[in-house]
């Protein structure tokens, strides 16, 4: 494997100028900047990306814990994140937690073991007290959907206990009163809080709240078909999912079972993911701004561990869902809603 050395021998020049190139310093002149990347071309050489750490401080390599891989919403936080550090030459690497937290802990720690010079959270499962102790001993962390007692200026988050409510409300406005839920699952901070809003918007406007019309699902399509197939026996007039993956789930078993969805049931959904516009009929939903929360922790961390200033303001750190209105929701205040 060559060397800087190796380079600096191929080009003629020392091995201060090629690390002087490597690190696109001004003060070298652009035809030795060409000589040293011919050789470096030549050579097949890779930069020691841990000897420039410790030489430096810095790694160039921020890490971030997503729950799942998989998911939809997750891999748009890593897609605007990676494609904002990329722009500045800095690496994104990640690892999934599983809401668990051991997993959780195995994660970050192995990410610091990379030597990552910031890291973005979006963790679930492990306890503040960690998280504090974490931001003690690393100061560039940002957590994305966790609020955490002391850590306010770390945390960039979702109101989803708002987001929920707005949806509730908007079904209600529409004149739907029998109401059901396809809940997240209860052991996840943000499934919990979108069933709080949609309890809350249910108590303000003095509506039932049937433990019969409650199913909790998975955040999967398959929770939700399934759970749907619990409810359609309720005389509902709609359900709130949520989130938008459940409410797929949903509208496969209505279209499966000859259940007109507005006309029969309207059905809402949480997030906005890029599928949502295609179903059949669309989805009608709130709108979870992952692209925005991403660059906001982005630009924090790039400010803060890089120095390097955005053009925005200081970031948003909490963010408001907004309602995005499709067909899968009916307006049934003028006219007899269709029994299933």
């Amino acid at each position: 494997m060559a060397t800087i050395k190796d380079v600096s021998k191929h080009a003629g020049v020392s091995p201060a100028t090629v690390s002087r190139v490597l690190n696109n310093s001004e003060l070298v002149v652009e035809k030795t900047r060409i000589k040293v990347m011919a050789a470096v071309e030549a050579l097949g050489y890779r930069p020691n990306t841990l000897a420039r750490a410790m030489a430096s401080g810095r790694s160039g390599i921020v890490g971030m814990v997503v729950p799942e891989m998989s998911s939809p919403i997750h891999a748009r936080f890593i897609g605007e994140a990676e494609k904002l550090f990329r722009q500045h030459k800095i690496q994104l690497i990640g690892a999934s937690g599983h809401c668990d937290p051991e997993q959780e802990r195995e994660a970050i720690e192995f990410l610091l073991q990379c030597r990552c010079d910031a890291l973005i959270l979006l963790v679930e499962a492990i306890d503040d007290g960690y998280l504090k102790e974490l931001a003690e001993r690393e100061a560039n962390v940002v957590l994305i959907n966790r609020q955490v007692t002391g850590l306010d200026s770390h945390c960039i988050t979702l109101d989803n206990v708002n987001g929920s409510f707005t949806a509730t409300e908007h079904l209600i406005e529409l004149g739907h009163q029998r109401i059901g839920c396809i809940t997240g699952p209860q052991n996840k901070q943000d499934a919990r809080e979108r069933f709080e809003g949609f309890q809350q918007a249910l108590q303000q406007h003095q509506l039932i709240q049937n433990p019969a019309w409650l199913i909790e699902g998975e955040f999967t399509e398959k929770s939700g078909y399934q759970a749907m197939a619990k409810l359609i026996d309720q005389q509902l007039t709609a359900v709130f999912c949520g989130n938008d993956e459940m409410a797929f789930g949903a509208l496969a078993y209505c279209r499966e079972h000859g259940i007109s969805v507005p006309q029969q049931i309207s059905i809402m959904g949480f997030d906005d993911l890029h599928f949502a516009s295609y179903t059949f009929p669309a989805l009608t939903t709130m709108h979870f701004p992952a692209d925005t929360m991403a660059v906001a922790a982005t630009e924090f961390l790039l400010s803060r561990c890089y120095d390097i200033a955005s053009a925005s303001s200081a970031p948003v750190m909490t963010y408001l869902p907004t309602l995005v209105s499709r067909d899968s929701v009916a307006d049934i205040r003028n006219h007899a809603h269709a029994s299933l």
